[in-house]
């Protein structure tokens, strides 16, 4: 037979089972305030460009938006998915011709000699650091008549379904198109499978040297670089049809509270059809840092 607990004994285990929960909830009072994920109630920024998105890779949720379905010019973010597919298709080792149907095509080119040729990651970063149009060329003669099957078969492969690729440098031209949402899809896909190609975007400059040992340097079209040079990668554009484009990828810490802690984020960045690109991009930023 079981004796009850003394009362003595039983107020002991009373006060001891007291003293737990006030240290419980004190230890909860103590913790540092998490910072909560933007909300419908936050303002957003000021933005000129027709079409943007912003969105965290690795997340379906975007955070904001305007017209990201729209169907548009994307001018040399068409680089990206060529410089994709150059490193998918071709080895570090290849020479890239600078042939003088190559330095025909339309500014801006870079001031590589016709008839020289580059390895393939220093025209890649000429397409994609300088966004110069005769690299972006180079590298689809190299890659020949599948050039366009390639491109297009890698975007829809990606996920790009309202997307259509006609040339490898963005210039205007028909069916040539896509949206905000592909974009951002082709910017966290390189970022999870290419993520060299963006690094090779961080740099405001580069020298790179041909096959007859003449050097070139590179600079960045990316004005917002000096300014904010934590960004992780970029891309601008800008034609007549297009307007100024451009794709950011910019790093949110400390970022949310998650089960393991301090989570960084990326936050992928994509404006379509701006007057002003780059403070399109400055106001997005600060966005982001001022509420995340």
């Amino acid at each position: 037979m079981k004796l009850a607990p003394e009362p003595k004994r039983l107020i002991t285990m009373l006060a001891i089972l007291f003293m737990g929960v006030l240290v419980l909830v004190s230890t909860e009072k103590q913790q540092p305030p998490i910072k909560e994920m933007a909300s419908i109630n936050i303002p957003e920024p000021e933005i000129r460009a027709h079409s943007y998105l912003v969105k965290f890779i690795g997340e379906d949720k975007i955070l904001i938006r305007r017209r990201e379905w729209k169907k548009l010019a994307p001018a040399s973010l068409t680089k990206l998915l060529t410089a994709l597919v150059a490193r998918q298709n071709l080895l570090p080792a290849d020479w890239i011709i600078f042939s003088e149907k190559a330095k025909t095509v339309e500014e801006k080119i870079s001031t590589v000699g016709v008839g020289e040729s580059l390895l393939r990651d220093d025209a890649i970063r000429f397409a994609l650091m300088g966004s110069a149009n005769d690299a972006a060329e180079a590298m689809a003669e190299k890659l020949g008549e599948r050039f366009l099957e390639l491109i297009n078969t890698e975007a829809r492969r990606i996920g790009m379904s309202d997307s259509s690729f006609r040339n490898a440098t963005g210039l205007d031209t028909e069916e040539h198109y896509s949206t905000a949402l592909d974009l951002a899809k082709l910017a966290e896909y390189i970022w999870q499978n290419q993520p060299a190609l963006w690094e090779m975007t961080r740099n405001t400059e580069a020298e790179v040297y041909s096959d007859t040992f003449n050097k070139y340097e590179i600079k960045t079209t990316n004005e917002l670089l000096e300014e904010f040079p934590e960004i992780l990668g970029g891309k601008t554009g800008f034609t007549d049809k297009a307007r100024g484009t451009l794709i950011l990828l910019y790093p949110v810490y400390p970022a949310l509270m998650d089960k393991g802690g301090v989570k960084d984020k990326v936050a992928v960045i994509v404006i379509l059809g701006s007057t002003d690109r780059f403070s399109d991009g400055r106001a997005i930023i600060n966005w982001l840092r001022d509420n995340f």
